[in-house]
C-alpha cells in the first residue's frame, strides 16, 4: 500500500495458490459369498490446480464522494488423470486460461450529515467449481439415482452491477443485474430409468434483484430488522433434451423482532417466507419458517435463553425436475428443523476487548471450494 497526494492510495499485490486431489473409489460386488471389484463403477482420479494473480486498487476519498478501481489479472493451469483399469482406459486432460477482472466502486453522500447516500458497485469475477465436482466417480444416492462429477466444468464468469441508496445509515434500497456465462449448476439426466445428477456449466444465466433491507425502533422497547428482495433468475443453454430455456420471478422476506420486556428479560420473534421459485431445471416449492426465543440476564456474567425454532414444523423443501425425456419427477425434503434449545452462558474472568483478525494466508476462495 502506497499513499499518493491528493488524498490517493495505491495498492498492489500478488496471490498463487496451489492444490491437489487424490480421490479414489473401489466398488465391489458379492455373490455367493464371492467378492470381485466392480471395475465399471470404481475410480482414482488425480487432479492438480494452480493459481497465479497479480492485482492493484487505486482509491480517492474526497469530501463527499469515495472512489475505488481495481484490477486482477489471474493465470489457472490445472491437469486432471483419470487412471485406467481393465475396463476402462486411462485418459489425461490440461487447462490453461488467463482472465481479467475490473472493479469499481464509488459513494457519493448528498448531504453533509450522510443521512443519504448513493452507492454505485461494477465487477467481474470467477466462480470455480467444488474440487469434489470435478471428480468423475460415480456415487450412488439411491436405488434409482447416481451422482457423477464432471471433469470438464468450466469456472463461470459473473460480470454484475448494484445500485443502492441507503437513508441515515438505517434503511437501504439496492437495485442489482448479474449476467453469468458458464454458471454452474445440478443437472438431473435419466438413462436407462436411472437418474444421474451431475453438475454442468449452463449458457447464460441472468438475475435482476430489487431488495430492502431496514432497521426500525417504533417504541424504546421494540426493535424490527427487516429485509425483503424481488428476484428474476432467467437461465438458456444447450441441453439433454435440446435447450434450457427458463425464467421465474420470486419473492424473499426474512423479520426478526427484540422485544425488551424488563427486569432483565428479553423476547425474540423472527422468521422467513419464500414463495415458489424457478432456478434452471428445477422448480422450488413455497416455504416458511417461524422461530422464537426468551433470555433472562441472571445476572452481569450469566444468561439463561431458550430457543424454539420452526414453530409450526413448516420448513418442508418440495420441488419438480423439469426437461426430462417422457417423464415427471417431484421430490419431498422433510428434516427434523423443529427444534428448541435450552442454553446457559456464564463469562468467567474479566472482560477482553476481541482481538483483531488476522489474514488467512488468502487461502479462503480455495477453502470455499471444498463442500462441507
Amino acid at each position: 500500500t502506497l499513499p499518493l497526494a491528493n488524498q490517493l492510495k495505491f495498492e498492489s499485490g500478488l496471490k498463487t495458490s496451489y492444490a491437489t486431489t487424490d480421490n479414489e473409489a473401489g466398488y465391489f460386488n458379492t455373490v455367493n459369498q464371492t467378492t470381485t471389484p466392480d471395475y465399471n463403477k470404481s475410480n482414482h482420479f488425480l487432479f492438480r490446480e494452480r493459481i497465479s494473480a497479480a492485482y492493484l486498487n487505486l482509491n480517492k476519498e474526497m469530501k463527499r464522494m469515495s472512489i475505488q478501481v481495481g484490477l486482477r489479472a489471474e493465470n489457472t493451469k490445472s491437469d486432471g488423470h483419470q487412471l485406467g483399469n481393465i475396463m476402462k482406459q486411462d485418459s489425461t486432460f490440461t487447462k490453461s486460461y488467463t482472465s481479467i477482472f475490473p472493479t469499481f466502486y464509488m459513494l457519493y453522500k448528498l448531504d453533509s450529515a450522510s443521512n443519504h447516500q448513493v452507492g454505485l458497485n461494477y465487477g467481474r469475477r470467477t466462480e470455480r467449481p467444488y474440487y469434489q465436482d470435478l471428480n468423475p466417480f460415480i456415487s450412488p444416492l439411491d436405488k434409482f439415482t447416481y451422482y457423477v462429477g464432471n471433469p470438464f466444468l468450466r469456472p463461470s464468469y459473473v460480470q454484475s452491477v448494484e445500485l443502492s441508496y441507503t437513508l441515515m445509515n438505517k434503511y437501504t434500497l439496492t437495485s442489482s443485474y448479474s449476467n453469468s456465462k458458464d454458471d454452474v449448476n445440478e443437472t438431473i439426466e435419466i438413462t436407462n430409468g436411472m437418474y444421474y445428477s451431475r453438475p454442468a456449466n449452463l449458457g447464460r444465466t441472468i438475475v435482476k434483484s430489487i431488495s430492502f433491507d431496514g432497521s426500525f425502533d417504533p417504541f424504546k422497547w421494540l426493535n424490527i430488522n427487516i429485509y425483503s428482495e424481488l428476484t428474476n433468475i432467467a437461465s438458456k443453454s444447450a441441453f439433454y433434451t435440446g435447450t434450457l430455456n427458463t425464467s421465474g420471478t420470486f419473492s424473499f422476506t426474512n423479520a426478526n423482532a427484540r422485544i425488551a420486556l424488563g427486569e432483565g428479560w428479553d423476547g425474540e420473534l423472527s422468521g422467513n417466507y419464500r414463495n415458489r421459485m424457478i432456478s434452471a431445471q428445477f422448480e422450488l416449492g413455497e416455504i416458511w419458517q417461524a422461530n422464537a426465543g426468551v433470555q433472562k440476564k441472571l445476572s452481569a456474567k450469566s444468561t439463561l435463553k431458550l430457543t424454539v425454532n420452526d414453530i409450526f414444523y413448516t420448513s418442508v423443501r418440495t420441488g419438480i425436475i423439469n426437461n426430462l425425456v417422457q417423464t415427471e419427477a417431484n421430490w419431498v425434503n422433510k428434516s427434523d428443523t423443529r427444534t428448541a434449545v435450552l442454553s446457559f452462558n456464564y463469562r468467567f474472568g474479566k472482560t477482553f476487548a476481541t482481538p483483531a483478525k488476522h489474514d488467512n494466508n488468502g487461502a479462503d476462495a480455495e477453502k470455499n471450494r471444498v463442500k462441507g
